[in-house]
């Protein structure tokens, strides 16, 4: 019979085995969004690998008398990027990138290299390489926002591609699921970066502000966004920064209206017009 001493060490090093396997042994991602976090918002429910990884391992931890669940049992594919690797050690490798909202994809890039060591149009070649076609060959707007969680490798060009690869492909695996035609890849991308600078706040209307946008498109109006890239009769030619899944999916799926106007509140809601007069009039009050 064991005794309860022999019982402690089992369950210690238990807790200890699950810990070391994780990537909360060494991810401090959590202390890097609470010092950055005046920066700007961020994206709560992007599921990146690294979010998933710490997320399953603090739960088995604190539940080692019951069922601990094990973050890496399910191995890696080579065609799954976003998947735990189930090697231990390469886990305590791992190190966070983080995308701002509206950031611009220069930024992205700088950050990149550094991390990798490289110059930053090495970094920037590589989110190049990494693009769909439909996004013919300008990388802004096609990094989504949010914490990305990389592995590093003993190879810095196969690594920086496969990071370049890992940031690029959360938007393409997205329009992918949500069944966006392939030619409309590039408009939905280049609508979604406008509504995340005109309509930031995550409860704000962002479907209703893609439907304003969309109608005035469709009716040979001026934009007239904020946004200084944004002054002709259509949308730009590429995306104007980086925005999170949630707008992404607001874009691709706009919300049904006749609105042609909206107006940001002081709240960060958004409020929705169909004539002139209605919009001046609630401009006149706010």
């Amino acid at each position: 019979m064991n005794t309860a001493y022999e019982l402690m060490d089992q369950l210690q090093g238990e807790g200890a085995r699950l810990f070391a396997r994780s990537a909360l042994a060494t991810d401090h991602s959590r202390v890097v969004r609470k010092v950055r976090r005046d920066r700007a918002l961020r994206t709560s429910v992007l599921s990146l690998a690294g979010v998933a990884v710490a997320g399953a391992a603090a739960f088995g931890v604190a539940n080692l008398g019951t069922a601990p669940l094990d973050p890496v049992a399910t191995p890696s594919t080579p065609s799954d990027p976003f998947s735990p690797s189930p090697n231990p050690s390469t886990l305590r490798n791992s190190f966070t990138l983080s995308v701002w909202k509206q950031e611009t994809i220069g930024d992205v890039a700088r950050e990149l290299a550094s991390r990798f060591g490289v110059d930053q149009e090495v970094a920037m070649n590589a989110l190049i390489n990494a693009l769909p076609p439909e996004a013919n060959g300008s990388p802004e707007g096609w990094v989504a926002a949010g914490d990305h969680t990389f592995l590093e490798e003993q190879d810095p060009p196969h690594g920086l591609q496969n990071a370049a690869d890992q940031l690029v492909g959360v938007h393409v695996q997205q329009l992918e699921a949500m069944g966006v035609p392939r030619d409309a890849w590039a408009q939905t991308v280049i609508l979604a970066s406008i509504i995340q600078q005109e309509a930031p706040a995550a409860y704000a209307d962002q479907t209703g502000v893609a439907r304003v946008l969309l109608n005035r498109v469709a009716a040979d109006m001026p934009i007239m966004v904020e946004s200084a890239p944004v002054r002709g009769l259509g949308l730009p030619t590429e995306a104007i920064g980086a925005f999170t899944p949630e707008v992404l999916d607001a874009a691709a799926n706009p919300a049904d209206g006749d609105w042609l106007y909206f107006l940001r509140t002081d709240d960060g809601n958004v409020r929705l017009f169909t004539t002139y007069e209605e919009f001046n009039a609630a401009v006149a009050v706010q």
